[in-house]
């Protein structure tokens, strides 16, 4: 193997390991949201808040000018991340393949 193709195997590697944490960071935000599901059916509130959603939106495409990532994308992921925590809270019985 030469020098070209360790050096890309290392990085393909960190870009793994980065996925990796990324799916498991997902996860957590999604056990969260059904934290949040089972206190919102306690006082019998929405799913779908717009106002905390547009604020967190917000925060998406601010932290996306901090890093330098393209407000457009970072609002698309915020959307398909936001979809996703809303159908996670309307089956509040979400739970882990760890914690079954």
């Amino acid at each position: 193997m030469d020098e070209l193709s360790r050096e890309l195997d290392e990085y393909r590697e960190q870009i793994d390991q980065l996925d990796t944490d990324l799916v498991a960071c997902l996860f957590r935000r999604f056990q969260v949201a059904n934290k949040i599901a089972e206190v919102k059916h306690k006082v019998d509130a929405p799913v779908n808040q717009p106002h905390r959603a547009t604020v967190v939106e917000r925060h998406y495409i601010e932290l996306g000018e901090q890093f330098g990532i393209s407000a457009d994308f970072l609002q698309d992921l915020y959307r398909l991340i936001h979809a996703e925590s809303c159908r996670v809270q309307e089956r509040p019985t979400f739970q882990s393949h760890r914690e079954r």
